[in-house]
């Protein structure tokens, strides 16, 4: 009797010691806890670098490029190959503006396209591309700032290009270049003509021809024009094949390389 209680008593223990047991496993053997967030884990974004082209404005350039008179009264001239062209004198900052013609009759009438769109205190250049295309070098507004101005309306309306003045310029001459009475210079191509008073055997406006390699020596003698006598302002002008003077009042036109001239 003894015997089968103590059986009894070691079977319960055997029996809570592997229950005991049994839950040990489980719990050694369970997953461990995943540590929670709340809120949207943020995403790492790619990164996009993007730039807008600012591609520097190009004025657009004749081949016949500056035409600058040179002298004590400046004045500017331009024609295309239909014999419509644009003049202007070339005023001051401290003193009297300049003015802008147009001509579509080879210069017999002139009509004023003088910029109202923008304040123009001198000229420094004039550059005829097109019949409807001109860029003016000028000085504008109160500071009297360098300025490229153009109009692509035939003079009708005028802006200015701030950003365009670097690609203009006037026709100028080295230092070294010693011709005395230079008073107007039109650029083109292979070098530059010039209109020159005082020169010996002409009694007016002598015209030379120098190479792009300029030299005093490489100049070449062209023609005289009698009929303006005396030292005035002029400007020079080279169209295709013909030439332009204005001088005083007048327009004159030459079709043989300044050979011989005619009065507009």
């Amino acid at each position: 009797m003894r015997e089968n209680r103590r059986f009894r008593l070691l079977a319960i223990a055997a029996t809570v010691f592997l229950a005991a047991d049994i839950v040990l496993v489980i719990f050694a053997l369970r997953p461990p806890a995943v540590e929670t967030t709340s809120g949207a884990v943020p995403m790492p974004s790619p990164t996009v670098s993007t730039s807008a082209p600012t591609a520097p404005l190009v004025a657009s350039r004749a081949p016949n490029i500056p035409l600058v008179s040179e002298g004590s009264d400046l004045r500017y001239l331009g024609f295309t190959s239909q014999g419509i062209g644009f003049r202007a004198t070339r005023g001051a900052c401290d003193g009297p503006p300049p003015t802008v013609e147009r001509t579509t009759d080879g210069g017999a009438t002139w009509s004023s396209v003088t910029p109202t769109d923008v304040t123009l205190r001198q000229i420094d250049a004039l550059t005829v591309v097109t019949d409807s295309q001109v860029n003016l070098l000028a000085r504008v507004e109160p500071s009297c700032t360098p300025t490229a101005v153009s109009t692509f309306t035939q003079g009708e309306f005028w802006q200015a290009y701030p950003d365009r003045t670097s690609n203009l310029s006037a026709a100028t001459l080295p230092s070294s270049i010693q011709i005395p009475g230079i008073y107007a210079i039109a650029q083109k191509d292979s070098g530059v003509d010039i209109a020159v008073f005082g020169d010996t055997g002409c009694s007016g406006v002598k015209f030379k021809y120098l190479p792009t390699a300029l030299s005093a020596a490489g100049a070449a003698d062209l023609g005289c024009l009698a009929d303006v006598t005396s030292p005035t302002a002029l400007a020079l002008a080279v169209s295709g094949n013909e030439l332009w003077l204005w001088a005083n009042n007048d327009l004159y036109t030459s079709a043989d390389n300044a050979a011989t001239w005619k009065k507009v």
